[in-house]
């Protein structure tokens, strides 16, 4: 359900697939909108309270969006976003095997 939640809401427009912060608030306004508007939560309300109103994690849309993105070309964003998330993806991992390196 959460899947075809985030395809259907990456097919409405660009925005949504470069920015997984929006992305993340518009699935949860979709699931909360019968209960009422999250948008008139204060953040400690929204954190504390977002299992018991039923709301993914934004790990969960995050990977999603990116196995709709894998399977479905047309759902990426522009090729300078997706060049700057493979950059950001390539610096944490050469920063996580250097910091393994000095753990104990």
């Amino acid at each position: 359900m959460l899947k075809n939640l985030v395809i259907e809401t990456l097919k409405q427009g660009e925005t949504f697939r470069e920015n997984d912060d929006l992305l993340y608030l518009t699935i949860c306004v979709k699931l909360y909108s019968d209960r009422g508007s999250i948008t008139n939560m204060t953040v400690g309300e929204f954190f504390t309270s977002r299992k018991s109103y039923g709301l993914p994690t934004f790990e969960s849309v995050s990977r999603c969006r990116r196995k709709a993105q894998e399977e479905n070309p047309a759902l990426r964003p522009r090729e300078a976003i997706q060049k700057g998330r493979e950059e950001n993806r390539e610096r944490f991992y050469n920063f996580a095997t250097k910091q393994g390196e000095f753990a104990f």
